[in-house]
């Protein structure tokens, strides 16, 4: 018998600076704070104090909050944590920059109550009123959003964990998340082929979305679309499909690359500027993500081992 109906999972990159509003907007929440708790998961080099930190902040929040801790940078992995440590019948696992409105939990919960076979409800994301509207997010890309498309919640390639739920059972039957993968969008494309294998019914909740609330850094989101690239190349081959490339924009002629390579470095040096606008700078932004993106995956295809530092500086060719 489980103990909540529904367990929040939130996989924090070594932040706590994100803390009081995800709290905050926990409390909130419409359902009552008897059927749901919290796993907060601090993933990479999470200073110690940080993590006391953390302790002292959540002690006295109103529902259950979990800290748990994964010293490695693997995001997958931290959310399997979330998911072994979590007590509700129902998971759901929401980004770290974003933020839940008040009634999101309850629509989840009423979503899975009704259905009398097993459901993954994958919800939508929107931009915050109080974020400006030039900051980098990471829904920037056009196919970040298509990612949360909710016309297509049972395509694999659109499906994303950034704001999910399903029963905790049939997360643990799947195998959770595949940890040989670092990125979020390979480990998701890996699971829901899983869950749609097992016959579960895939839909969307274009209601009650998620809230994008927190800028994210140029130099951050370069090395998490090179490691996209290196990891989708992976799963590519191990599923032996190439729509995955193909989907991805993964491919492109070697003369492309080389001239991608060449002008690289005027679009990264335009994008390194104090205050970051996309409506100045949205496409020399488009061209770094995309290049890095490839970059990954020639890594991967060439058998090279991952390596962050293979994002080039400004300068720098492929070699």
């Amino acid at each position: 018998m489980t103990k909540f109906n529904i367990s929040v999972v939130i996989a924090l990159e070594g932040k706590v600076d994100a803390l009081p509003m995800l709290l905050s907007c926990l409390e909130k929440q419409s359902l009552p704070a008897a059927r749901y708790e919290v796993l907060l998961v601090f993933y990479g080099n999470t200073p110690r104090e940080a993590f006391e930190m953390a302790e002292r902040c959540t002690a006295g929040a109103p529902v259950p909050v979990k800290n748990l801790s994964e010293p490695s940078h693997n995001e997958v992995r931290a959310k399997n944590l979330g998911a072994a440590n979590a007590s509700g019948g129902v998971v759901l696992f929401l980004d770290q920059d974003l933020f839940a409105g008040p009634r999101l939990l309850a629509a989840h919960a009423e979503i899975h109550e009704i259905q009398d076979r097993p459901v993954v409800v994958m919800g939508t994301v929107e931009r915050s009123r109080s974020l400006s509207k030039g900051a980098l997010t990471r829904w920037f890309m056009r196919e970040e959003l298509a990612l949360m498309d909710a016309a297509m919640p049972d395509h694999p390639f659109y499906w994303s964990s950034q704001h999910c739920s399903l029963r905790r059972e049939s997360f643990l039957e799947a195998g959770g998340f595949n940890e040989t993968y670092v990125s979020g969008r390979a480990a998701d494309i890996h699971l829901a082929q899983a869950l749609i294998k097992s016959k579960h019914v895939m839909t969307a909740m274009q209601e009650h979305p998620g809230y994008i609330w927190r800028e994210a850094q140029f130099e951050d989101e370069r090395k998490r679309y090179w490691r996209e690239g290196y990891d989708l190349c992976k799963l590519s081959h191990a599923k032996k499909n190439p729509g995955i490339l193909y989907h991805f924009r993964l491919s492109s002629s070697a003369v492309r690359y080389r001239v991608d390579t060449l002008f690289a470095p005027f679009y990264i040096r335009a994008c390194q500027v104090p205050h970051l606008d996309t409506r100045i700078h949205g496409q020399s932004c488009q061209h770094v993500f995309y290049h890095d993106r490839r970059s990954g995956a020639r890594a991967a295809l060439a058998g090279r081992p991952p390596d962050l530092r293979d994002i080039h500086a400004p300068g720098e060719s492929d070699q």
